[in-house]
């Protein structure tokens, strides 16, 4: 019975400790993502992007605030896909999940990531960088 017990417990700390490091080195990802995205030019999947990247760091309000400045710079000539994805994604970032209310940054919480898993909205993913931005970015992420 002991080594059942034992198999369990160790089983969900190896689970939790996984899922709390692939939590951070995302983070961090996306976190140098918009780092580099801010000094590219403006256009349209930049701010898509970067709005993306900060709903995915749980920067509810500043990706809110993203999209409403696209919404106003681009929805004339936009794709209605698109235009759909990003209200979807401002509907997301305005009640992440159901003990939410409101835009709200949530930097770094692991126990926000996991609500995000298990009652989250659903987001869409409209990030657009290529293999050799992702390539850099990733490097960057191993020099810092």
């Amino acid at each position: 019975m002991r080594v059942i017990l034992f198999l369990v417990i160790t089983f969900f700390v190896y689970k939790f400790v996984r899922s709390y490091l692939s939590f951070h080195r995302n983070q961090k990802f996306y976190k140098t993502a918009i780092g580099y995205l801010r000094f590219k030019a403006p256009s349209p999947e930049v701010i898509l992007s970067s709005a993306c990247a900060m709903m995915v760091c749980q920067r509810y309000a500043d990706a809110y605030k993203v999209y409403e400045e696209y919404l106003s710079r681009y929805s004339s000539n936009a794709d209605k896909t698109v235009l759909e994805y990003v209200k979807e994604n401002m509907k997301a970032c305005t009640k992440p999940h159901p003990f939410t209310s409101g835009p709200k940054n949530y930097n770094d919480s692991y126990i926000h990531f996991k609500l995000m898993d298990y009652f989250g909205t659903r987001r869409y993913d409209l990030i657009f960088l290529k293999p050799e931005e992702v390539s850099f970015i990733e490097r960057q992420m191993k020099s810092n």
